[in-house]
């Protein structure tokens, strides 16, 4: 591994385990609920349009349950994404 790749999964692991205090839930991020699928097509239109930035993870931004869900909640921290909302699938 690289230098420069070692020191970015230093600091993401050091992120993701709350370094910046208040976990992974920042302001403006809303967990909109579980089971967010299985309404077709229309439900998941609406889901998507209702918010500028829409994930759909397992878990939850707070306690993703696995390692891409922890790593796209990762990404959207480190480009300072704070508004949107979070789906459990």
């Amino acid at each position: 591994m690289s230098g420069s790749l070692r020191r970015a999964a230093a600091a993401l692991l050091r992120w993701g385990r709350g370094a910046g205090g208040g976990g992974f839930w920042g302001p403006g991020v809303r967990a909109a609920g579980s089971g967010a699928g299985g309404g077709g097509s229309e439900q998941l239109d609406v889901l998507v349009k209702k918010d500028k930035v829409v994930v759909f993870l397992k878990g939850t931004p707070e306690q993703p349950q696995c390692g891409l869900s922890n790593a796209v909640v990762q990404i959207l921290r480190l480009h300072c994404v704070r508004d949107y909302a979070a789906y459990d699938h």
